[in-house]
């Protein structure tokens, strides 16, 4: 597995819209601080986490782009095993719906945002779930905040990506265009220990 969290996005563009954001709180991560040193947010939400830059070059590569889904892009874990909730901790979702796909996602070891990891489990990284209820289309989705502020995501074997279905960058997941994912199930925290892939 490769646990990805350094910070090399640096354009004009993420500059400007943190600037603009400033009810956002953005960590900054100095070039020279080691892959493993976080900053704590100073949020809204009762919960501290980190956030790390967008890196779609890592995400986007030919060999792990159909082998990782918004699961392996929201927990940070490009496993190259298109990870699923609760697959790991052997209780997979039964079903899809706000409930059963948290369910399998705390199994592998994420909490509601409300419910806070402590520092030893730094990284911990703010997601966002969604589900499309159907009834001709019937999927999860996740996204998770970057160090810009934004929301970043990876639709299934699809490119990893900044924006919203109609190309806006995404603020605020729970008033994006998701397209047919308008159920806005709720934040979640993934930490250090959270384990996306059966060994």
């Amino acid at each position: 597995m490769i646990f990805h969290h350094e910070s090399t996005l640096d354009s004009n563009l993420n500059r400007w819209i943190s600037k603009e954001l400033k009810n956002l709180p953005t960590a900054i991560f100095p070039r020279n601080v080691p892959p493993e040193k976080f900053e704590l947010e100073d949020t809204t939400l009762p919960c501290p986490f980190e956030k790390v830059a967008f890196e779609p070059d890592f995400w986007n590569q030919s060999d792990h782009v159909r082998k990782n889904n918004c699961y392996n892009f929201e927990t940070n874990r490009r496993t190259d095993s298109f990870a699923q909730p609760g697959r790991a901790a052997g209780q997979m979702y039964s079903g899809i719906s706000c409930d059963e796909v948290t369910r399998g996602a705390i199994a592998d070891g994420s909490h509601k945002s409300d419910s806070c990891f402590q520092e030893t489990e730094i990284p911990r990284f703010l997601m966002a779930l969604v589900v499309a209820p159907g009834p001709d289309f019937i999927d999860y989705h996740w996204y998770r905040q970057c160090i810009d502020g934004n929301w970043e995501h990876k639709p299934g074997q699809t490119l990893a990506r900044s924006t919203d279905n109609s190309n806006r960058v995404i603020t605020d997941p729970s008033i994006a265009d998701r397209g047919p994912y308008t159920q806005f199930c709720g934040y979640m925290l993934a930490p250090k220990r959270m384990k996306i892939q059966i060994i």
